[in-house]
């Protein structure tokens, strides 16, 4: 069985963390830094989370439901349908409902977090997620 990514692995990641909460969204993009070494890009709406996704190379996508300009649901459903079918998702939010969650399910998100964010698990999950684009041996 694989193990987690290394620190060293992981630094070669790049989290895209879409929140209209600054101070969330440099919370969680600090312990991501600081705690796992990869890279991370903060944007407050969904269109510029998109365009960061068609722009750049991201290995994981933390994002609010709840956006300006594009919704959580169209970025997931804009990336799903026409940049990237695979790359992990994790949602960051308070009152979804569980019908909205059963519909990002459909929609292949890998994990949702309910605010307020408990750091550990936030770690916990993004280093899990990080291991789903780790590249194969040979």
């Amino acid at each position: 069985m694989d193990t987690l990514l290394t620190h060293h692995e992981q630094k070669d990641k790049t989290v895209l963390v879409c929140d209209t909460d600054y101070i969330s969204s440099t919370l969680v993009s600090s312990m991501i830094k600081n705690r796992l070494g990869s890279k991370c890009y903060t944007v407050s709406d969904g269109r510029s989370g998109a365009k960061l996704i068609s722009e750049k190379k991201i290995d994981l996508i933390i994002t609010e439901v709840f956006l300006p300009y594009m919704s959580g649901i169209t970025l997931i459903e804009t990336v799903r349908n026409h940049i990237n079918m695979t790359i992990p998702i994790l949602i960051l939010s308070s009152d979804v409902s569980s019908q909205m969650r059963e519909s990002m399910n459909d929609m292949l998100v890998n994990t949702f977090i309910d605010k307020p964010i408990h750091l550990e698990e936030l770690i916990y999950h993004t280093s899990l997620l990080l291991q789903l684009n780790k590249p194969e041996k040979s």
